[in-house]
């Protein structure tokens, strides 16, 4: 049995990153081995294509680029000897890598475009003989800032109709949480209403090879969306406008919710490398009942400062 069992951490004071681990052999028996080797790597891989419909990506293993490497061999046989003998028992070869700031983070879910680590341990065995085990390694910078949310607020005046504010908790959230907005609203006319609010979650990629063909640098796609209508999320309100009453003193309250997706394939966190941004903006439309019966649309957006994998993902 082989298993590489590891910790790691990333200060932000420091340039580089430090992973330690382990590589674990359990054994019943006596085993001849030649050398036990551990590999570490990274790779990026481009290929996209707009033509192409989604699941149908092919993959073309020349575009996969080596990023990082590095070989611990911990067992070799005695000088003079083909093989060496280990007893029964438990075996254990710690190891430690260090990550320098400037390499990538990993990009993981998409078929057409990645960057991945990975750590393959390899027993190799008299005859050409081998046992392999390979884990995956998630490379990715700790964010202070998590964990102290800035609220975020947008004001803005549609002449004549309607002063709107927008609020929500920060720009910053996990994946698996809710993204809730809590929207004021004041007519500047008798009979305005606001009728349905609608969000949309959407994640840009944006690809900086500039030396390689790919065709479209930059996508988009929709992670998710929701449409509520304001009377079913009303929070509180004062909105009727009498004779006597001046529009500013009437005013609506609601408030609505969109869930970001967990899984990483339907939504990737947010980052920015050298070879790929993945960046996210929601977007809002409020839809507005005038007093002659026609609608109006306002639409805003709010571009995020960061979706964060969620640390049970």
């Amino acid at each position: 049995m082989l298993s590489p069992i590891l910790t790691s951490g990333y200060g932000e004071s420091t340039s580089y990153g430090r992973l330690s681990g382990t590589v674990v052999l359990c054994l019943n028996k006596p085993l001849a081995v030649k050398d036990i080797k551990l590999h570490a790597k990274g790779v990026r891989y481009v290929n996209w294509d707009w033509r192409t419909p989604d699941g149908q990506h092919k993959r073309a293993a020349w575009r996969e680029i080596p990023l990082y490497r590095q070989i611990w061999s911990f067992v070799n046989a005695a000088k003079g000897s083909s093989q060496k003998t280990l007893e029964p028992g438990n075996y254990e070869f710690p190891f430690s890598i260090s990550l320098h700031r400037s390499m990538p983070v990993s990009i993981e879910g998409l078929e057409d475009c990645y960057i991945q680590y990975g750590l393959t341990a390899t027993i190799f065995r008299g005859h050409g003989g081998r046992v392999t085990t390979s884990r995956n390694m998630s490379v990715s910078r700790s964010q202070s800032h998590l964990a102290l949310p800035e609220p975020e607020s947008i004001e803005n005046i549609w002449p004549e109709k309607l002063i709107y504010q927008m609020s929500m908790p920060g720009k910053t959230f996990n994946k698996g949480e809710p993204i809730k907005l809590d929207f004021r609203y004041v007519p500047l006319r008798k009979g305005i209403q606001p009728e349905t609010v609608k969000l949309q979650l959407v994640e840009k990629h944006s690809i900086h090879l500039y030396n390689n063909p790919v065709l479209g640098r930059t996508r988009e796609r929709i992670i998710c969306e929701d449409e509520s209508r304001v009377g079913e999320c009303l929070l509180d309100s004062n909105t009727v406008v009498s004779e006597t009453q001046t529009p500013e003193e009437g005013w609506l309250a609601s408030s609505h919710c969109i869930w970001i997706p967990r899984s990483t394939p339907d939504c990737l966190p947010s980052s920015r490398t050298s070879i790929i941004d993945v960046t996210h903006t929601l977007k809002i439309w409020v839809r507005l009942l005038n007093s002659d019966g026609h609608y109006s649309e306002v639409c805003a957006k709010v571009v995020f400062t960061r979706v964060a994998c969620d640390r049970a993902d």
